[in-house]
């Protein structure tokens, strides 16, 4: 669904990645690993479509992204970023209502069942203001979903919460990957429930140098702490 080839990425003449070469397909959880400021949310929002490539190309289904309207890229596209900004007021189920705005009517999904499907229901008409940094941030993955686009892009989606919602978190992306073919890309420091559960590791080294691993991975954790953190 998506490719990049020869990509760097940055800000005007600051490339903060460069000679990146991925792809990510329906069916596969790619996880991006990395130190904080090496550069995974700058390599996510370019191949969002977001800010351009410095260097390289990117496709989304064989056409460069570039070639796309924002509406057709939210289309194929669903980004959460760590600080996502919506009114605090809205409650839950208008927030469901306004991530789908860009979807053709025939897609929608009523916020119910996105709320039955991420375990939000009981949050539906509570104002986003009123939950906690946790539950927001369930509410905002479950928005993403309502976008019902075949890429899935998150930057850190578990960061404020407790192990077992991380835990129902990442089990319930890999079987969104595999249940409805969807392509996940997820930013994250949990690199336990990484390692368990991706498909696909992304490593943005000491150097800045994106290494790529897929299942069984080879990798061990003091290999992690001396080229990563």
């Amino acid at each position: 669904m998506l490719v990049a080839r020869g990509l760097s990425v940055g800000y005007g003449r600051n490339k903060v990645l460069s000679h990146i070469n991925i792809s990510i397909s329906e069916e596969e959880f790619h996880v991006l690993l990395g130190a904080n400021g090496s550069g995974k949310s700058t390599l996510l929002q370019t191949l969002g479509g977001f800010h351009p490539a410095l260097d390289g190309e990117i496709l989304l289904d064989q056409i460069p992204i570039s070639n796309f309207s924002t509406l057709e890229i939210a289309r194929k596209i669903a980004i959460n970023f760590t600080s996502s900004e919506y009114s605090p007021f809205l409650t839950v189920k208008e927030l469901y209502y306004i991530r789908q705005y860009v979807v053709p009517s025939e897609q929608r999904i009523s916020p119910l069942s996105i709320a039955s499907e991420t375990g939000t229901q009981a949050w539906l008409q509570r104002k986003l203001c009123h939950l906690s940094d946790g539950e927001r941030q369930k509410v905002w993955l479950a928005s993403a979903i309502a976008q019902n686009t075949p890429l899935l892009f998150l930057d850190e989606p578990t960061a404020f919460m407790d192990i077992s919602q991380k835990l129902f978190v990442f089990k319930f992306l890999k079987q969104l990957s595999i249940q409805k073919k969807k392509g996940i890309l997820l930013i994250t420091h949990d690199i336990e429930f990484a390692f368990s559960y991706a498909t696909h590791v992304w490593i943005i080294d000491r150097e800045k140098k994106l290494r790529v691993y897929s299942q069984p991975f080879s990798i061990s954790a003091d290999w992690l702490l001396a080229n990563i953190f």
